[in-house]
Parts: structure tokens; sequence; C-alpha cells
């Protein structure tokens, strides 16, 4: 619970680099990223706090990963879409 907003809240370390990446490592591997990229974010973000005051520092680069259409694994490779006719 929060202290100061009276809600649930999620606990991350003030790396969020490694948490991105520890994220998409356990994607990966249980075979469910379908697609991925990374965009150039706003940069490096050292001195900021998150919602609740803790401190945070990250690269600022932006990964985005497609998941696989219901939790079924990819083992053929990227999935392709077909036209309806």
């Amino acid at each position: 619970m929060s202290n100061t907003r009276e809600r649930l809240t999620q606990h991350i370390g003030p790396n969020i680099d490694a948490e991105r990446d520890l994220l998409l490592r356990d994607l990966r591997g249980a075979d469910m990223v379908e697609a991925f990229f990374q965009i150039s974010g706003m940069g490096p973000t050292l001195f900021a706090r998150k919602d609740e005051g803790d401190p945070c520092y990250t690269d600022g680069e932006i990964n985005v990963a497609g998941l696989v259409v219901d939790g079924a694994k990819e083992r053929s490779g990227p999935q392709r879409y077909r036209r309806r006719r």
C-alpha cells in the first residue's frame, strides 16, 4: 500500500534498465516475444524520483516487444498475417 496516496503500488529497484532487461529476458526465454525493437528515448536520467519518491535512473532507451497471440509459444518465427478475402 502506498504511504502517500492510499493505493496499491509496485516496488522496483532504482535501476530501471536492469528491471526492463530482466522482464524482456524472461519473456524471450519463455518464447513469448514475437517481435522486438528499440527506440532512442529521452536519454539518460540520473537523479529522478519515482511516484513514491524513491530514486531511480535509466539510460532512457525504450524497448518494445510484441507478444505472441493468446500466450501460444512461437516456434516458427514471427507470425505472418494474411489478408482476408
